[in-house]
């Protein structure tokens, strides 16, 4: 698996498509970035998801393992007559929340994607 970009770097990327940083010293802003990486095996955690957000003026940042597209067996039993979704790349502002999947905490879908 390719390394995950380092916070520099993924700050550079989203200044250079005019997406915003959240850079609020008090570290209230939480950034959420999804890495697709070349690898489009399925089932597995091939990309990505990186955290970030300052405190006390320094960039703390996180960044897991994670797959940014669906697995083969919602690709072949879609859920939806019109498909499985793959999210199209952007920055979706304030669409996510923290809830439940499966009994476990995680990041649930709050406002419009593409």
């Amino acid at each position: 698996m390719d390394e995950c970009p380092r916070v520099s770097e993924i700050i550079n990327a989203m200044e250079s498509k005019n997406y915003l940083v959240f850079s609020n010293p008090g570290g209230h802003d939480l950034n959420i970035v999804g890495i697709r990486t070349a690898d489009d095996s399925a089932n597995t955690f091939n990309d990505w998801v990186a955290l970030f957000y300052t405190f006390a003026g320094v960039w703390n940042y996180f960044a897991f393992p994670a797959t940014t597209d669906p697995g083969t067996f919602y690709r072949e039993n879609p859920l939806s007559i019109k498909g499985t979704a793959v999210m199209k790349p952007g920055q979706y502002r304030g669409a996510y929340m923290i809830g439940r999947h499966r009994g476990y905490k995680a990041l649930q879908q709050k406002g419009l994607i593409t």
